[in-house]
């Protein structure tokens, strides 16, 4: 998780501490945010909240393979399928054989970069954005580089 799991395994152990009565007040003190509904019960019983359930349905899949004719693909669930359940991860000092070195950058927007391959011998490029998004682009000689390291999406 990064530097916020020191500080949540620290908050869990004191919420869990606190007594009954003081659970509550602090319950009403700090009301869950509506996205984050269900986290009080997570954390006493272990029933996961309504988006986790949520999430995991959407990450269920199955979702498309990508097309021969398909560069990129930027949906967040599909994306995550597709790494999970249809690509192997290709160690990084597989792809700069194959690929020039711009492929290989990082931009400034990103907070990490990974290969992926499919079983048909197509590569992946899958750049994990600091805002949060995900875009996986196919790795091709014919794509400008530019295009890989800053897509227009």
């Amino acid at each position: 998780m990064g530097w916020g799991e020191a500080y949540w395994d620290q908050w869990r152990v004191f919420f869990l501490a606190l007594k009954d009565e003081e659970r509550q007040r602090y319950r009403e003190t700090w009301p869950e945010p509506e996205s984050w509904q269900g986290l009080y019960a997570f954390i006493e019983s272990g029933e996961p909240p309504p988006w986790v359930i949520e999430r995991e349905k959407k990450l269920a899949g199955p979702y498309p393979l990508p097309s021969t004719d398909e560069f990129s693909i930027c949906d967040y669930y599909r994306v995550v399928w597709l790494v999970r359940k249809h690509m192997s991860r290709l160690d990084v000092y597989e792809v700069p054989a194959r690929f020039p070195s711009p492929y290989l950058g990082q931009a400034p927007d990103e907070g990490d970069v990974s290969f992926y391959a499919e079983p048909n011998g197509a590569w992946w490029r899958l750049s994990m954005r600091k805002s949060g998004r995900l875009i996986l682009n196919r790795m091709t000689q014919a794509h400008d580089p530019d295009t890989l390291l800053f897509p227009k999406v």
